[in-house]
Order: structure tokens, then sequence, then C-alpha cells
């Protein structure tokens, strides 16, 4: 075959149209308005970064820590509440397991506890222990694009990320935040760095405020770039994993998302440790740091869609049951009612923040009567039509039929009719004209795409 000069630029231009797809896509990815709360993420990272600067006491007070604090926000709901608990937790069980092990000092055991409860915090903070930390990032691992050019130490990074997060726990605006956050880098650096000296204090203080600032003004565009990379990757390989997860359909249906969560998100983190691995010599372990995170939210996060959508689905039939009962009974306002509240039992038991909830109640609860009637009636006339359209498909003639004919009463519905009368008009039609029908439908929808 003859290359052309033709066939190379058409080649080119379908190279630059994926390119230009893929990059729609990825801009097109939802970041989510929150995450579940998860204890498990905020432990590992506190652990993380608990165990990278003073080992494995000093990450297992983190942990213990982080996850008091997050047990203490769950129940209480208030943030600060949570935040004092870890901090007095780690600190406390840093200094009882630095005694048990014969290791206590005044001075190291000082440097210990306040470490404990800084990193104990980046956990707890991490994992949205309360609903008013669900606007905080929840990746700890912020400061890693800018530490990993300069090399800048574990503490340092430590203390600036804390610093630049804490101040989202109060509801102010940003300027007031970002000078609580200067104000936090403040008194830890001078907490830390005074143990080396006035000297040591100040360069330590200023350089944590450095980075608190570089971190508070920048984190959000890290931070929703790991999100959108993290989901846009999600969603591509469970596109093609999901499909091949039929063998899970026999087990309980929290086990099979918990199974489908691990093994798209250890797929997904195939490429992040693969950077980890590269970064690994400058950054040292808080590299993986970076898979693991990503392991943990996309597991997560798959596992949770899975049996969200399962919840919907299986509340979305158990209301259509309700409402098709009512409309047998000719009571369409009763039949309207239901499918109002399964319009907001739906959105509770899907993953939107608070005020993204009350803002889709509000408007349905602004729509008249008869605008729910035209919504529900064309709601159900065209789930009709599309099941029908693929059970022709699939070769299931009769229940194809079946969903035509319920759609086709539908529609006399919302012309005016009983339901009876409907029924009957619509059964007396032959099925020969209905097959016909349904193949036009589909004759037209190819013609559409």
């Amino acid at each position: 075959m003859k290359v052309t000069e033709s066939t190379i630029k058409s080649q080119i231009q379908n190279i630059k149209q994926k390119i230009t797809d893929l990059k729609e896509e990825f801009e097109n990815t939802p970041v989510q308005d929150q995450y579940s709360v998860s204890t498990l993420r905020g432990a590992v990272n506190a652990g993380l970064w608990g165990s990278i600067i003073g080992g494995p006491i000093l990450g297992a007070s983190s942990v213990a820590g982080a996850t008091i604090g997050n047990l203490v926000g769950k129940k209480t709901q208030n943030p600060i509440i949570s935040i004092i608990a870890s901090t007095i937790s780690s600190a406390t069980i840093f200094t009882l397991l630095s005694l048990s092990m014969g290791t206590f000092n005044p001075i190291s055991t000082a440097i210990g506890a306040i470490s404990s409860a800084i990193t104990s915090n980046i956990g707890n903070l991490s994992s949205t222990a309360s609903k008013e930390m669900n606007n905080i990032n929840d990746f700890s691992q912020k400061m890693i694009p800018i530490g990993l050019p300069l090399n800048l130490p574990p503490t340092l990074l430590a203390t600036s990320t804390l610093s630049s997060q804490l101040p989202h726990i109060f509801d102010i605006d940003e300027k007031k935040k970002f000078y609580l956050a200067l104000l936090f880098a403040a008194g830890l650096g001078l907490s830390l760095g005074m143990i080396g000296g006035p000297t040591n204090a100040a360069i330590f203080t200023a350089l944590n405020s450095l980075l608190t600032t570089a971190n508070f003004k920048l984190s959000s565009k890290v931070e929703n770039f790991y999100q959108k990379a993290s989901n846009f990757l999600s969603n591509r390989i469970a596109k093609v994993l999901i499909p091949r997860l039929s063998f899970l359909s026999r087990l309980p249906d929290k086990l099979k998302a918990t199974i489908a969560g691990l093994i798209v998100g250890s797929v997904s983190t195939l490429g992040a440790l693969t950077l980890a691995s590269i970064i690994y010599p400058i950054l040292g372990p808080i590299a993986f740091a970076i898979p693991l995170s990503v392991f943990l939210l996309t597991s997560f996060s798959t596992g949770k869609k899975i049996l969200d959508i399962k919840n919907i689905q299986q509340n979305t039939q158990n209301y259509i049951d309700k409402i098709y009962k009512a409309i047998q009974q000719n009571d369409i306002q009763s039949a309207v009612y239901s499918y109002k509240e399964l319009f907001i039992k739906n959105l509770e038991l899907s993953d939107f923040n608070n005020d993204t909830h009350k803002k889709l109640k509000s408007q349905i609860e602004e729509l008249s009567i008869e605008e729910l009637k035209q919504m529900m009636f064309n709601e159900l006339y065209n789930l009709h039509i599309s099941n029908s359209i693929q059970k022709f498909i699939n070769n299931n003639i009769s229940e194809a039929v079946d969903e035509l004919r319920k759609a086709m009463i539908i529609e006399r519905l919302l012309a005016g009719d009983k339901y009876q009368e409907a029924q009957n008009l619509v059964n007396s039609i032959p099925q020969e004209n209905i097959i016909h029908y349904i193949q036009d439908l589909i004759n037209k929808n190819q013609e559409a795409k």
C-alpha cells in the first residue's frame, strides 16, 4: 500500500483528534464533592508521615491519634474537638510508648510528642473527620510537587502541610484563613525550631511560613489534578473491567463492591507506582504514599460507586412498583408524590455534598404537580422505549413487545385516558404492528447516530 501525503495528513489529523478528545474527557472529568469518611485513609497517611519523620514509635502514635481524632469527629461533627482529641491522644500515646520502651528523655519526648500531634492531625484532616472538614483536600501529600525539586526535610513538609490546612476547619473567608495559616506556621516553626536555638528557630519559621503560603495557594490546584487524574483513570479502567466482573454477581453486594474496588484500584495504581519508583531516590519512602493514596481513593470510590448504583437501582425499582400501583388505580396524584419521593431519596443515596443536595432538593420542591406529572410520564415512557429496543436487540421479542405496550399505555395516560381504557386499546394492537414499530424506532436511532 502506497503511503501518500494525504494519508499521512489524515493519520496526523486522527491522532490530533484523539488527543483533543482525551484532553476534553480529562478536563470534563468530575471532581467529587466529597468522599466518604475514611478512618483507614487517615491512619495510613498519619502512619507514613510519622514513620518517615520519627520511626515506628512516632508512626504508631500518629496512627492511633489520627484514628481517635477521626472517630471523635464522626461522633461530635465538630472539627475543633476532633483536632484537640487527635493532638492530645497522639502526644500522650507517644509519651507512654517512650516510657515503656525506656527511651524517655524530656527534650526528645517533647519533640516527638509535638511531631506526633502534627502527623496525626495531617491524617485526621485527610480523613475528613467531620462535615465541616469536607471542603479540605483529602490527600496529605500536598507538598510533594514543591518538596521534590528542593529535596526538603520531611519535618518541614509536614509542618507546612498542617499549617496550610488547619484554617479550613473554621468557617471564615479565604483571606482570614490565609492569615491564620501563617499564624499556625509561625507557632509550629518556633515550637520546633527553638530547640536548636534562636537562629535555627528563625530560619525554620521563615521556611515554614514560605512553604505554608505556597501550599495554601497551590494545594487546591494540585489536589484538583490528583482527583481528576484518579477519577479519569478509574473511570476508563472501570469501563473495561467492571463488565468483565460478572463472576462476582453471586456474591453479596458489599463483598462484590469491595472486590471490584480492589481490582480496579490495583490496576489504577500501576501508573502511580511507576512514578513513585522514579522519584524514590529523591523523595525517599514518602514517594510511595502517592500510589497508596491513589489506591485507597480509587478502591473506595469504585466500591462506593458500585454500591450507590445498586442502591439507587433498587430504590428506583421499589418506587416504580409503587408508582405503577397508583397509576393502575387511576390515582395519578399519589403516583406523582411517589415520583417526587423517588427523586429525593435517590439524591440522598447519591454522592452529593450538603449544599448540592439542598439546591437540587429545593429545585424539586419548587416544581408543580403538573410539571412533576409530565416529568414522571416522560421518564416512564423513555424507560420502556429504551428497554423495548434493548430486549429486541437481545432477541427477547415477547418482552420487547410488552415493554413497548407499556410505553404506549403511558402515552395514552398522558393524553388523559384512564388506565383500563388505555390498556384495552393498546392490547388490541396486533403483535406484528408492535414489532414493526420497534424496528422503525431502531432504524431511526441508527440514522440519528
